[in-house]
């Protein structure tokens, strides 16, 4: 469904390059080529999308587990 380079803020809000894959079953994460992180679809709680102008930054929120605070052109 998508597939794409974004940047993610870690817990230090320093942006890292990931390439985000997204499935009809899955979002994937990786870095570089290593798969880091592999989030059902079933656990997403909802997405946020920061309606400020000129903004790509959103955020996808995963069910008890930490979300993903993202950018992308």
């Amino acid at each position: 469904m998508f597939s794409g380079k974004v940047q993610k803020w870690n817990k230090y809000t320093i942006k890292q390059e990931r390439s985000l894959v997204i499935t009809n079953l899955n979002i994937y994460n990786f870095k570089k080529k290593k798969l880091r992180r592999v989030v059902p679809i079933e656990k997403l709680a909802g997405l946020t999308k920061l309606l400020k102008s000129n903004s790509q930054e959103f955020v996808i929120h995963v069910k008890k587990d930490y979300d993903y605070r993202l950018l992308s052109d």
